[in-house]
């Protein structure tokens, strides 16, 4: 009893071949699907054969190049050889104008995939459907099956490859003197591929091979599918094959990201390897880095937020990665201070293009010195005598971050390295003035925290100044300064008291010195006078407070953002409030 294939397994395999979908890029239309039946009842003559099987592929008329697959099974008897017959229609034979070289021979079931160039003649012969494939067996020796070859619609989703395998493209390179290729064809409307693979100088046996995704180039990824059938303990050979994707294999295929990788005993994670790349129409993209960037650091940061873009070209839509020492980064990547290097990959099936720029990030922050201030604030009596005058710094905003800042003796940056910080002295009067004794020097420093003020003015001036300036440099040679001021009055008598009466054990004696003042007013609680904190608010004539402040020392210094005008200053320490006048002077 015949035997119909058209409803058997093999049928439903070869019209998988018929399935059509949407384009997804435009292609030369020289690249043509074809699927035919192989039956007895196609011999001439025919036969009652119940043998059955399909040939499917792809034909390239660009390069001549023919990819194929045959599936047979269920013959009468054992294969003896196959070929591609020419020129002859259906109901002719020919002779034979191409051998399937390879074919599994002494079997009645078996696969076969094969990649040849045609002649012209050829190609011409198979255009005019005056091809066919005949299996021969040794009960029909002029052939027990045989399959007519009509080619189908130029397809526009047919992309064909040709690629080389190397040690250079392992993850980590290798040096196998090694090689191969691998070519083939995709046909995207059914999802299957036709590939040959060649390889030969492994440097130990091969024990296996696979297609492996997604990744880029210079990245692995695990096994996507296993090349099966392989051949294995081997250092050369030749292995053929079609395989049906699924979808997201066909997503990785397309895109770039699939590479083919070989295996051998002496490298087991892989001695060659190729990334397959499609021929045209794909065009690998060109990516074009921006020029090279430099910016200043995030305020308070030792780093900057910076976007950035690459253009690329190429066709179909491309893929594009950053990297910086092999991290993937993206655009608004915090850099740090000094120059970095960004690598920019952009791949698509056609191909892969990189180009690197730089991102220069410069520290211009200066340091931030914090509430720089002195104990003692005044020199007194001014007896010529030298006095060690402590600098200090104070405490930080809560909003300041160890973490983030560079911290040194009270003074911040925003980077980290070491901060050079200065002292220098210099005085409203000379050094040797009228009056004043003319003892020498009137100051020395001893470190960035010391200092020694000679507490002498002159005789005929209004009182001595002494302005401390400390000046930092960070790593990068940003520069700030801040300056405060002691004083030597001329006469204690510039000064005005609240409470000038006898003193009680809890009553809040305070002077102030230089009232009226250009410049600020020192306030000074006598010492014994006081057990808590001294606060002092100022007000202005219309009883708007204008400054205030808070300070466990017996020197505040107070007034020196203030306009000429006149001022009450409320002192309050405890349940004891003092109430004093003060002038400012233009």
């Amino acid at each position: 009893m015949k035997k119909n294939y058209l409803n058997s397994p093999w049928r439903v395999r070869c019209l998988l071949f018929l399935i059509v979908s949407c384009s997804i890029l435009k292609a030369r239309a020289d690249r043509f699907p074809f699927i035919a039946i192989y039956s007895g009842a196609n011999e001439v003559p025919a036969n009652a054969s119940t043998g059955g099987g399909g040939i499917i592929g792809v034909y390239d008329d660009a390069t001549n190049t023919i990819y194929y697959n045959i599936a047979f099974g269920g013959l009468s008897a054992a294969t003896t050889a196959a070929h591609f017959h020419a020129p002859a229609g259906p109901g002719v034979n020919a002779g034979v104008t191409l051998a399937h070289v390879g074919f599994p021979t002494g079997v009645t079931t078996g696969n076969y995939t094969k990649i040849d160039v045609f002649t012209d003649a050829q190609e011409t012969n198979l255009k005019a459907g005056l091809m066919y494939s005949n299996i021969h067996t040794s009960a029909f020796p002029g052939g027990e099956i045989r399959a007519q070859i009509v080619l189908g619609a130029a397809s526009t989703e047919i992309y064909t490859f040709k690629r080389t395998y190397s040690g250079a493209n392992e993850v980590p390179a290798n040096a196998s003197t090694a090689t191969g290729t691998i070519m083939g064809a995709y046909n995207a409307a059914i999802n299957r591929i036709f590939y040959s693979i060649e390889f030969s100088g492994l440097s130990a046996n091969a024990i296996a091979a696979h297609f492996h995704a997604p990744a880029m180039p210079d990245t692995t990824a695990p096994v996507t599918l296993g090349n099966a059938g392989f051949p294995t303990g081997v250092t050369s050979g030749v292995y053929r094959r079609t395989n049906v994707f699924n979808d997201v294999q066909e997503k990785y295929l397309l895109a770039g990201l699939m590479y083919s990788n070989i295996h051998t005993t002496l490298f087991p994670g892989g001695e060659i390897r190729t990334q397959i790349f499609f021929d045209a129409p794909f065009v690998a993209p060109v990516v074009t880095c921006p020029a090279n960037i430099t910016v200043s650091n995030d305020a308070g940061l030792c780093s900057a937020s910076v976007a950035f873009e690459a253009t690329v070209t190429g066709s179909p839509d491309y893929f594009i990665t950053y990297k910086v020492d092999g991290k993937v980064i993206f655009p608004g990547y915090i850099f740090p201070v000094g120059t970095t290097t960004v690598k920019a990959t952009a791949i698509n099936g056609g191909g892969i293009s990189t180009c690197s720029f730089t991102v220069t990030v410069n520290d211009t922050e200066a340091p931030q010195i914090y509430d720089l201030k002195t104990d003692p604030v005044v020199l007194w009596p001014a007896n010529g005598k030298m006095r060690i005058i402590k600098v200090t710094t104070g405490t930080f905003a809560d909003t300041l971050s160890a973490d983030t800042l560079n911290i040194i003796d009270g003074v911040t940056d925003n980077c980290p390295g070491p901060i050079n910080c200065v002292l220098s002295v210099i005085s409203n009067e000379p050094v040797n003035g009228v009056g004043d004794g003319n003892t020498s020097p009137d100051w020395e420093i001893i470190n960035n925290h010391i200092v020694k003020l000679r507490a002498e003015r002159s005789g005929t001036g209004t009182g001595r100044v002494y302005t401390i300036t400390m000046r930092c440099t960070d790593l990068a040679g940003n520069t700030s300064e801040e300056t405060t001021t002691v004083t030597v009055p001329h006469d204690m008598s510039v000064k005005s008291s609240a409470n000038p009466g006898r003193l009680g054990e809890n009553t809040l004696a305070v002077s102030v010195y230089n009232n009226p003042t250009k410049n600020y007013f020192t306030l000074s609680v006598e010492p014994g006078t006081r057990s808590e904190n001294v606060s002092v608010r100022l007000f202005d004539m219309t009883g708007r407070m204008v400054e205030a402040a808070n300070s466990s020392s017996q020197i505040i210094r107070v007034g020196s953002t203030l306009g000429a005008g006149i001022y009450m200053a409320e002192i309050r320490s405890g349940d004891k409030v003092s109430l004093m006048k003060l002038i400012k002077l233009e």
